[in-house]
């Protein structure tokens, strides 16, 4: 049998490798002159239609409960509840699932099993991410308004090429002192909404700092003091901006009593016990 935690790990290096390059070429791809490809819109599906018919009743709900159950047995709540949790991400008020079992029981094999049709961007194994990591992975660029900045720097540095090309100094430096203004009060903007995030392991301290304001739903939009610097950039984002609010499980197989951030947890998740 596969081991889930190697596979994980595979899985995590492979996306922190690929993930470097997006966040921190937001200013250097800004301006360029190129237009980027139009993508064509994808038609809704119509399940009557483009769905198999040959399910019975057209219930796909309890068809993909009865495909996981074949390798993950005797435990039809467990799949119903991960299910419904991971479903509710795209609702307007998210479901917080927390599992509690031993080691031995095999939670994470059964929550991955469960997972394993949906489509991989919509799911964040988090594990022990550092914000660094979801940083680079997930983060956009925005002002101090929480708008997206690339337009504005496009712009910026339009207007500045311009200038430099009919020898307008003065409007030169106030145009980059305008750019760089923008890179003082930049911050990164998270998107959460959408997403089910899963931890299998206990999360990275920071991270769980910055997400567990997110999980109670208090606000839509949180601001997060968090120093990041934005690599081969040379400037630094000093807030993260969390919006929207995710679905989440959170597997554990540790002794909830002498767990500090059990009582956070026990506030904001459903907890079961399989």
């Amino acid at each position: 049998m596969l081991d889930i935690d190697d596979e994980l790990l595979r899985r995590q290096t492979k996306e922190e490798e690929q993930s470097k390059s997006d966040l921190d070429t937001q200013f250097e791809d800004a301006g360029d002159g190129h237009d980027k490809e139009m993508v064509t819109p994808i038609d809704p599906i119509n399940p009557s239609i483009d769905l198999d018919p040959d399910i019975p009743d057209r219930d796909y709900a309890e068809y993909y409960i009865s495909l996981v159950k074949r390798t993950v047995r005797k435990e039809d709540s467990f799949v119903r509840q991960v299910f419904y949790t991971v479903l509710s991400k795209d609702s307007d008020s998210p479901l917080n699932l927390g599992v509690l079992a031993t080691t031995s029981w095999g939670k994470t094999y059964g929550i991955i099993q469960t997972l394993q049709y949906f489509q991989d961007k919509s799911i964040w194994y988090i594990g022990s991410m550092s914000p660094k990591v979801i940083i680079r992975q997930h983060g956009v660029l925005v002002d101090s308004n929480n708008q997206p900045l690339k337009p504005r720097v496009q712009e910026l540095k339009k207007l500045i090429k311009e200038n430099e090309d009919s020898g307008n100094e003065q409007e030169v430096e106030g145009l980059k002192g305008e750019l760089d203004e923008l890179k003082a009060t930049a911050k990164v903007l998270i998107r959460l909404q959408g997403f089910c995030l899963v931890f299998l392991e206990p999360p990275h301290t920071e991270t769980w700092n910055i997400l567990k304001a997110t999980l109670s739903h208090d606000r839509f939009e949180i601001e997060h003091p968090y120093v990041y610097e934005v690599p081969s950039l040379g400037f630094t984002v000093k807030n993260i901006v969390t919006r929207g609010w995710p679905s989440c499980i959170f597997a554990s197989a540790r002794n909830e009593s002498k767990w500090d951030m059990w009582p956070e947890v026990q506030s904001r998740f459903l907890v079961i016990s399989p």
